[in-house]
């Protein structure tokens, strides 16, 4: 799965654009220590896909609810269902 594909057919606007960057940043920062250097960037990509599927399913939230659904999909799916396909 692409990074993309969570995206195709809804494009996000500016303002929603800036929740998810705020969202993933600040999740980024609850779970680093949590990951050594070697799973840091696999934890990262998996959250960015996370934070784009909430975004693309839920258009009314803001960064903080953005940021915290992301880390329960990535909570309950990290070890068994990657890459995330769920479209």
């Amino acid at each position: 799965m692409s990074a993309r594909q969570p995206l195709d057919g809804k494009p996000f606007d500016p303002t929603k654009l800036v929740e998810i960057g705020t969202a993933f940043e600040n999740a980024c920062a609850e779970i680093a220590h949590h990951f050594d250097e070697t799973d840091a960037q696999l934890a990262r990509t998996r959250l960015a896909q996370a934070v784009l599927i909430v975004a693309s399913d839920h258009d009314g939230h803001d960064s903080s609810t953005l940021k915290t659904e992301a880390l329960q999909v990535l909570a309950l799916t990290y070890r068994t269902r990657w890459p995330l396909d769920w479209h």
